[in-house]
């Protein structure tokens, strides 16, 4: 048996994800397609990754005969549990095509995480919209599902099943399903408008207000029973595009959101996140309570929720929280291809990452080529060097722009594939978000030194920008535009091994005393964050930031 393990993920948020010697390489698909989330054409939609497969096996030197060990992510239902043969044979070379093993679509989101951590023991807490169907003849979904996880054992302790309300449907008795992950997205289409990334806008509309307003009406739509389990009334656990919901007296839907006013979908917005918050709590405590475990790992698409993440920590039930740096479905190829990696090949767990960093680089870079009347082009042997100029700019409130080695996996810029602003400025967020075409009122992340977090905020962070932390009174007007108006804020830690950051931010350190930098995502409006060379030049060329990084090079604007 081959010392490989390929994991694939085929729907949404398409990845593949190969382990070599306990090396990981893999990139989401949409940095190929330049179609966020490579969602091509209709709902579920078998999707292959063609080019993150192949970028795979070329930096891993192998061909794909050669991976023995190959699992795929089981979303849809079948012959066996996952894609039936016949699918698989329009898109797996035969060589391969009898090798694939499958495991769910939860159990992959939660692996991604187990066996990156620390752990040897967890809970495990999934929750997206959906997931694998389970079993042949049990017609359920994933949509919220828990775990206990102890060694090479994964076992299912938690499932949020569908219920009936004895009225026909198209197919049989109508189903009511009770995904939190549908819940929360059934608000925000109807309090964002249409154009905004609806999950993350609402979220940063619910710390603009107290949620007092419409909180007992949006808490009656939920029904907490015995056995950690919840109800999700009047269908809202299942997908609404179009219906309205009638909510203190207001029609909402998707059509009507510019009718309805801003501060009304803020209040919203706030008792929704409240709600939430308080159903998945529950679910974790009741968890705990089966377990034992003070260690749990949350994943699935509901873990880019910071807000929430923070609030987990602060349960006196876990004293460790850990989320993965892709939570989202492309994470899943990860997942898949750790637990071949570590259950079936009996290897050990790869180093936990400070930045993963398993994407491609930029690649040969012309230094002829980037000239342009408007700008200086300088290269630099030491990135140090170059990383003190960069300060200097960043102190002078330039907007730059980083691209620097191997791309990040996961949905949030750290370092590799950034733009970086002056915490201190709130018109340099303002600047941003006009660039970005994003709502003004969303916050940016600052990336701090790993080291000075306690130093300058309250609660909890990570590498990976999935938790929220509070900014102490006493450092509130130092970085002002980096938090939000509750003064909260998505904190990435910035530890040595991300050494391109690290060292703008310790030359930045250096000079203002302020060890953060504002972060944000190198990516135009609708698109994927930055893969190569050319997309990063695209994005230049649009925005038109101050300077641009390009692994040793720095490129200016001729003033």
């Amino acid at each position: 048996m081959s010392n490989y393990s390929l994991g694939l993920n085929f729907s949404h948020d398409t990845s593949a994800c190969l382990i070599k010697d306990g090396l990981i390489y893999t990139a989401e698909e949409e940095r190929w397609s330049g179609i966020k989330h490579n969602s091509l054409t209709k709902k579920d939609e078998f999707l292959f990754p063609y080019k993150s497969l192949k970028y795979c096996l070329q930096r891993a030197k192998i061909s794909l005969d050669k991976v023995e060990t190959v699992i795929g992510v089981s979303m849809h239902p079948g012959h066996k549990l996952g894609y039936n043969d016949k699918i698989l044979s329009n898109y797996l070379p035969r060589s391969i095509k009898r090798k694939v093993k499958f495991i769910s679509h939860h159990e992959a989101h939660i692996l991604s995480g187990y066996y990156l951590s620390k752990f040897n023991s967890a809970v495990g807490l999934c929750i997206d919209g959906a997931g694998s169907v389970l079993g042949l003849n049990f017609n359920q979904r994933e949509r919220v599902s828990g775990f206990y996880l102890n060694g090479d054992r994964i076992d299912r302790i938690y499932h949020l099943s569908q219920t009936y309300d004895g009225k026909e449907g198209k197919n049989g008795l109508k189903k009511i399903k009770h995904s939190l992950g549908n819940f929360y997205n059934n608000f925000a289409i109807r309090t964002v408008l249409p154009g905004d990334e609806p999950e993350g806008t609402m979220m940063a509309m619910a710390a603009l207000n107290s949620g007092k307003k419409f909180y007992h009406e949006v808490k009656d739509l939920i029904k907490f029973e015995n056995n950690g389990l919840i109800f999700i009334n009047k269908g809202l656990g299942s997908k609404l595009p179009t219906e309205e919901i009638n909510i203190g007296g207001i029609k909402w839907s998707p059509d009507n959101v510019h009718r309805i006013d801003f501060n009304a979908r803020c209040a919203l917005a706030s008792a929704v996140q409240k709600v939430f918050e308080e159903a998945v709590l529950y679910i974790a405590v009741y968890l705990k309570k089966i377990t034992g475990c003070d260690s749990i790992i949350l994943s699935g698409g509901c873990a880019l929720n910071s807000k929430l993440n923070g609030k987990i920590l602060g349960l006196k039930e876990f004293k460790n929280v850990y989320i993965p740096p892709a939570p989202h479905d492309a994470g899943t190829a990860l997942g898949a291809a750790l637990y071949g990696w570590c259950s079936i090949l009996k290897n050990k767990r790869p180093k936990l990452p400070y930045c993963p960093d398993w994407g491609p680089g930029l690649g040969e870079i012309d230094i002829k080529s980037i000239g342009d009347k408007g700008y200086l082009v300088k290269k630099f042997n030491n990135f140090r060097d170059l990383a003190s100029e960069v300060a200097v700019l960043l102190t002078d409130k330039k907007i730059v722009f980083l691209a620097y080695g191997n791309m990040e996996f996961g949905p949030r810029a750290l370092g590799h594939r950034s733009m970086l602003a002056h915490p201190g400025d709130i018109s340099l967020r303002d600047r941003l978000n006009r660039m970005k075409k994003r709502a003004y009122f969303r916050p940016l992340s600052p990336s701090i030194i790993d080291n000075k977090f306690s130093d300058w905020f309250n609660g909890d962070a990570d590498y990976y920008m999935n938790k929220t932390a509070y900014v102490k009174n006493s450092k509130k007007g130092v970085i002002k535009g980096a938090i939000h108006a509750d003064s909260s804020a998505r904190v990435q830690l910035v530890s040595k091994d991300n050494e391109g950051l690290y060292n703008i931010l310790d030359k930045f350190y250096k000079i203002t005393k302020i060890p953060i930098l504002i972060n944000t995502s190198l990516n135009l409006k609708g698109k994927p964050i930055a893969r190569s060379l050319r997309d990063v030049f695209e994005i230049f060329k649009k925005l038109k930031p101050d300077a641009l990084v390009l692994d040793n090079i720095l490129v200016t604007k001729n003033d």
